[in-house]
């Protein structure tokens, strides 16, 4: 499997997390989306971060680490006002924070992705470098989003619970690289 296809995938696992925790907490308005919501959404991008790393043979040190977790916190907070007021308005806060979410994480994940595709690393990228990346990949962060949604309407019930598990699995910032690593082989597996 191609590395831009592997990195769709990732992407586009760790999407659905995210906004599948977004939506979760936006069903508490206001203290959901403010309280929850921004810690749960860093870990998530974090690991996806990680799991980006792993793709590309890059290693997470703690530089790297504090840098990336400085944007991404930066670009969750962004968001958090709007998504507040979104979260008093039944379902439709929900669904709406869930979307946001989503095309968020997935421009983070592209960011990323380009990143390392010009052989540069996230530790040597500053807060507004990180932004443009992130502005600039909208474009991809939309079309994974649809892409990946299409792929997994198409899975067997099986896969579905599969990828649900697997996405629990990566929320975690304590995973080996080895687990890192299964779980990516799997996720290729249901996505072949």
């Amino acid at each position: 499997m191609e590395k831009k296809y592997k990195a769709a995938v990732i992407i586009g696992t760790f999407s659905t997390a995210a906004a599948a925790w977004s939506a979760a907490t936006a069903a508490i308005p206001i203290a959901g989306p403010a309280l929850a919501d921004t810690t749960g959404l860093t870990l998530i991008s974090i690991g996806l971060a990680y799991s980006l790393s792993a793709l590309y043979g890059k290693r997470m040190d703690t530089a790297s680490l504090m840098a990336f977790s400085s944007v991404v916190l930066g670009a969750v907070m962004g968001n958090l006002a709007l998504k507040v007021g979104v979260s008093l308005i039944p379902i439709f806060g929900s669904y709406f924070n869930a979307a946001t979410t989503a095309t968020l994480h997935a421009a983070i994940g592209w960011g990323i992705y380009k990143i390392y595709e010009e052989d540069r690393e996230l530790k040597d990228i500053s807060r507004n470098e990180f932004k443009k990346y992130m502005e600039g990949s909208m474009r991809e962060a939309e079309d994974n989003v649809e892409w990946y949604e299409a792929k997994c309407s198409r899975l067997s019930e099986d896969n579905k619970k599969t990828l649900k598990n697997l996405q629990k699995k990566l929320k975690n910032k304590n995973l080996s690289m080895q687990e890192r690593d299964d779980i990516d082989r799997k996720l290729e597996e249901i996505f072949q």
